[in-house]
């Protein structure tokens, strides 16, 4: 029964709905005062518990606190690699790709004699721009 009351003292917004749901559910007349002592006295005990389990674990050697879990054989050799947390993806043939079908739009824009718009992209290492029908690199049109 205090399991049902810790329940849904537990899970729902106020302990008068646990209450209500008590006596719709589990045909248990407890009061929301109830619910509420039953679940402040559980979750003292479990938090106590929690406390106690965290002081064990942190009085322990760390040898004994880092060491490979029970099962499981460690390797000979580990590596370690930091980026700066960027995952780093880039295919140069790709940008490349950008940058010759940009120059020949260039091209194409030069040979008509249209001045349109600056238009702007970017390759993974530079924002390249087309500006008079001139393909410009890292400038500001």
């Amino acid at each position: 029964m205090q399991a049902k009351i810790v329940y849904a003292g537990s899970n729902n917004a106020s302990y008068q709905q646990a209450e209500a749901d008590l006596r719709e559910l589990a045909e248990l007349r407890v009061c929301g005062k109830q619910v509420r002592r039953v679940c402040k006295q559980i979750g003292t005990e479990r938090c106590a518990e929690r406390d106690a389990e965290a002081a064990e674990y942190q009085a322990k050697p760390l040898m004994d606190r880092k060491d490979v879990p029970e099962g499981v054989t460690a390797p000979d050799l580990a590596v370690v690699g930091t980026d700066g947390g960027r995952l780093q993806i880039f295919e140069r043939s790709a940008a490349a790709e950008v940058v010759t079908a940009a120059a020949a739009s260039a091209a194409r824009l030069r040979d008509t004699k249209r001045v349109p718009h600056p238009t702007r992209f970017a390759t993974a290492s530079d924002w390249w721009y087309i500006v008079g029908g001139q393909l410009l690199r890292n400038a500001t049109p």
